[in-house]
């Protein structure tokens, strides 16, 4: 991979086949912890990853999506909070940080589709403002999954 100019990988599991050819690499690695362990994980803290080449964790993925209804609603936000504790707790909490990678939808533009005049939607504001206010309290960065091939197929006026 690094032969191809890639520093940066996403690993949506944190496969140990993959972590360990990974390892002294150099290449930055964000390990992503699976929709379904966001529940566990938020009621309790839990083991962070060590070494030197995980930077990011990725709490869960696009977890606010309108197709999961409310599933995840109640459980990234503490879920985020528990595994950032971890860190800290590990002393990774300046190195590691932690993420929730966000569908697009979350955010919504107003009618003029300027991005500056829109906000989050209506039903996650509150909690994205939280999240937000705590990845930026954490030196994490937010993080957005954008697939504008996919916007513009379901509407040929996407800006």
């Amino acid at each position: 991979m690094k032969d191809n100019g890639f520093n940066k990988v996403k690993l949506f599991e944190a496969d140990p086949g993959a972590l360990k050819a990974l390892g002294r690499s150099g290449i930055q690695v964000m390990i992503g912890i699976p929709n379904e362990l966001l529940a566990p994980i938020a009621s309790s803290v839990s083991v962070a990853p060590h070494g030197s080449n995980k930077t990011y964790v990725a709490v869960g993925n696009e977890p606010f999506l309108t197709a999961y209804g409310d599933k995840f609603l109640n459980t990234t936000f503490p879920a985020l909070q528990n595994i950032q504790a971890a860190l800290i707790k590990a002393g990774l909490g300046r190195q590691v940080k932690a993420t929730v990678p966000l569908n697009a939808d979350v955010y919504q533009s107003a009618d003029s589709g300027l991005p500056s005049t829109g906000d989050f939607r209506g039903d996650i504001h509150d909690l994205m403002t939280s999240l937000v206010k705590f990845l930026s309290d954490n030196g994490a960065p937010l993080t957005i999954n954008i697939y504008p091939f996919l916007s513009l197929y379901a509407d040929p006026n996407f800006l």
